[in-house]
């Protein structure tokens, strides 16, 4: 029974962290996105990233907030926010 569970529990954990370690990559795109999936206004987005902290986004950040209907100009003032912002 010990020679399951041990297994188990370290696939489990494995999976956890690799959760966490997706999640954190995101350098706050995700509140966006889930504002845009749920109707927010780009004006509302562009206020929400001008009192965030949050870095630049990826490419592949920029490729979600693309496919998830972030307007164009909620992208490009997120890409603009100082190098330093959130680092």
């Amino acid at each position: 029974m010990k020679k399951f569970i041990l297994p188990f529990i370290g696939l489990i954990g494995l999976g956890l962290f690799g959760m966490w370690l997706i999640n954190s990559k995101s350098g706050g795109s995700d509140s966006i996105i889930k504002m845009a999936k749920r109707g927010a206004s780009e004006t509302e987005m562009l206020a929400a990233v001008a009192k965030s902290n949050r870095p630049a986004p990826s490419a592949d950040e920029v490729i979600s907030l693309k496919a998830a209907g972030v307007p164009n100009n909620v992208i490009i003032e997120m890409l603009n926010k100082p190098a330093s912002a959130g680092r």
